[in-house]
């Protein structure tokens, strides 16, 4: 096998030591000043930009263990991205496959999605659907709804919503955690917490966008199997005008 070029030999021991100065060394002919410097320049615009995304994660480690996190990350990760952005999805990534977490945090995972999410939202195009006025039951149930673009309705075994570092649950709840996490028309990122029920309709909505609001309510009725459809009804009316408030979804109303 031939010998690489010099330069990308130096290319190497440079990288190899920006990464892991524990493991290898600095090039020979650069001064070790200067290698600290590029070293410390690296890690810290990863750990910064790190610390900013998941700053719950981050507040619930001492400061050592989060930095001894992001320096495992900054050592074993291959970015096959130039762009800054795409670190916390890599992040998750790791933390995933490494399957990092202790007996007392089994929720960081989940928490580190939920807090990716937020900036997913943050930086994606589009915008929210708005709603114009208000819309009587009629005009609503006969109209036809769909998914803001900028919502994403999800399920955690954890409350992560509500994780901090005065609550950190050491053992899985017996209900999953339904949350909706969206950017509104003022361009706030928010999080709604629903239930299984809500998070069904949104489903259901998602995936037949051709149904009116009626219709999907029957849906969620004939799937409850429940015994007075018309409180179904009722009670659907009442969430999915939350829900166009809220800008999670849009109307479009139905000409006669």
């Amino acid at each position: 096998m031939a010998e690489l070029p010099v330069f990308q030999t130096k290319q190497f021991e440079f990288s190899a030591y920006i990464r892991d100065p524990r493991q290898f060394p600095a090039p020979a002919d650069v001064e070790p000043r200067r290698m600290a410097i590029y070293r410390e320049l690296f890690f810290n615009n990863v750990e910064g930009f790190l610390a900013t995304t998941f700053p719950v994660l981050k507040s619930l480690m001492p400061e050592q263990q989060w930095l001894d996190l992001v320096q495992d990350y900054f050592c074993n990760n291959r970015s096959q991205s130039p762009y800054f952005t795409s670190i916390p999805e890599q992040f998750i990534e790791f933390l995933n496959a490494e399957g990092v977490s202790n007996a007392n945090q089994p929720f960081i995972q989940e928490l580190a999605h939920y807090e990716w999410i937020e900036m997913v939202l943050m930086l994606a195009e589009g915008e929210a659907p708005a709603l114009t006025g208000i819309v009587d039951k009629t005009t609503l149930l006969s109209s036809v709804v769909n998914v803001s673009q900028l919502a994403y309705p999800l399920i955690y075994q954890y409350p992560v919503h509500q994780i901090s570092p005065d609550y950190q649950p050491d053992a899985c709840p017996e209900t999953p955690s339904w949350l909706v996490v969206y950017r509104n028309t003022q361009d706030d990122v928010k999080f709604m917490a629903i239930n299984a029920v809500t998070y069904a309709l949104l489903d259901n909505i998602d995936n037949h966008p051709e149904l009116t609001c009626r219709e999907h309510l029957q849906q969620i009725s004939d799937q409850l199997n429940h015994p007075q459809p018309e409180q179904v009804l009722e009670f659907g009316v009442s969430i999915i005008q939350g829900l166009l408030e809220r800008n999670i979804i849009g109307i479009t109303v139905q000409s006669a």
